[in-house]
């Protein structure tokens, strides 16, 4: 309902928008009506509060939580109407343009169900973000989940980094042998099925402040500002020259120190699976992106003002050459292996 409000000062497809508009708010009932201006209202006080956060001092702002980051964001928890469930934890951002991490979150969330119909479970962690408006929007927090940089620093490290980081972590919090085991696993799959996610999407910008460890072994990335391929440049060099992040103390871990050399080998096999389950389903994945990009491409070229990444047809066939669904199983596990 937001979006289509905002969609109305459009100079190109404003008429259209509002008849939406129109159609929505004359088949919504009382009762849903209601809902929406409730949705309203919580969004109008958020916004006023983050715009408070921001212009005020330091001493004034211990009033609230929030991040420390550029953005100030907000850090919410809503008590859960089923009195049986947990409270939601959320990260209310303004000034950040959300819909681009929406898009990607719903890609990946396409490729995990093939997965799991292929009877695949990856593990995967895949948080919630909703853009409520231009510029705002709500994040899920995760459940203890920390980044790995919390992780670094928690353990003092300075200089080099130390391969057996992760693994002490996840001891310190899996005491019990099943529990540690149990964490191990879910490491195993869910930091394979990352990698083969950031690497067909092409996301970039990876660093240890947007790869994030649960206490039970999951791992999951977030920040999708970076995708397709498009990776910051520091004096005219690619910073991201990996096709995807998997690093000496994840390998460290997996292989409890180098004491069963066979995971690893395990993993790049999983890793493999998991592509070639998700390149079976190819065209769905590349028509998906098709019909969002003639959406978005429309927008960019007549309002200026589209998604950041999003910027020619060329990117699609980023997707497809990380597909590559012209290969066989044999030589895309080859090239995924190299």
């Amino acid at each position: 309902m937001e979006l289509l409000k905002d969609a109305q000062n459009e100079a190109y497809f404003k008429g259209w928008y509002q008849k939406l508009l129109a159609a929505l708010q004359f088949c919504a009932g009382k009762a849903l009506s209601d809902e929406f201006s409730k949705e309203r209202k919580l969004i109008k006080i958020l916004g006023d509060i983050g715009e408070k956060v921001k212009s005020a001092s330091d001493s004034q702002r211990q009033a609230c939580s929030y991040f420390t980051s550029n953005a100030l964001p907000l850090k919410i928890t809503f008590i859960n109407a089923n009195p049986m469930g947990e409270n939601i934890s959320i990260i209310f951002k303004a000034g950040d343009d959300l819909r681009q991490d929406m898009l990607v979150l719903q890609i990946i969330q396409v490729m995990d169900n093939i997965w799991l119909q292929e009877g695949l479970d990856m593990q995967m962690i895949i948080y919630r973000c909703l853009s409520t408006g231009k510029g705002q929007g709500m994040v899920q927090m995760v459940p203890d989940a920390v980044t790995l940089a919390k992780i670094h620093r928690h353990f003092g490290l300075t200089g080099p980094l130390k391969e057996n980081t992760i693994k002490k972590w996840f001891s310190q919090h899996n005491p019990l042998k099943a529990d540690y085991d149990k964490a191990l696993r879910n490491f195993f799959y869910s930091c394979a099925g990352w990698c083969v996610v950031t690497f067909i999407l092409g996301v970039c910008d990876r660093h240890n402040d947007n790869i994030m460890l649960t206490k039970s072994g999951h791992m999951f990335h977030i920040d999708f500002g970076k995708f397709l391929g498009h990776a910051q440049t520091f004096g005219g060099i690619k910073r991201d020259r990996a096709p995807f992040i998997f690093t000496s103390e994840m390998e460290y871990f997996i292989t409890e120190g180098g004491k069963n050399p066979q995971h690893f080998q395990d993993f790049v096999e999983l890793c493999c699976r998991a592509y070639n389950i998700v390149r079976k389903h190819s065209r769905l994945l590349l028509n998906l992106l098709e019909m969002i990009y003639v959406r978005f491409l429309i927008v960019i070229k007549m309002l200026h003002a589209g998604l950041p990444e999003l910027t020619g047809i060329q990117d699609l066939k980023y997707v497809y050459n990380n597909l590559r669904p012209q290969d066989t199983d044999l030589e895309a596990t080859s090239h995924f292996t190299r």
